[in-house]
């Protein structure tokens, strides 16, 4: 679940707010296996991937990310950056 991101992170993907939404639900079906790998990697690798916009569009980014504390729990802290528009998000159809 998404604690805490940039309002210009969620005007990019068109939406008001992200904090509460699943990550996986912004991932493009075809990049859940990439979404999964990352979120249970110690940290630093960059990964690609596309995500859906809320007009349905689909945008490519790369993250990093790596577990640490934060507020006594652990958390997963991703860093996104927006490359640039998918050519599709790969999903039955397209």
């Amino acid at each position: 679940m998404i604690l805490w991101a940039s309002q210009k992170a969620a005007a990019t993907l068109g939406y008001a707010c992200l904090a509460g939404r699943h990550a996986r639900s912004l991932v493009a079906e075809r990049d859940h296996p990439l979404l999964e790998r990352a979120l249970q990697a110690p940290g630093g690798d960059s990964l690609r991937y596309s995500v859906r916009t809320a007009g349905g569009g689909c945008l490519e980014v790369e993250s990093r990310g790596r577990t640490m504390a934060w507020k006594g729990r652990l958390v997963r802290l991703v860093v996104v950056s927006f490359l640039g528009e998918a050519k599709g998000c790969g999903e039955e159809g397209e």
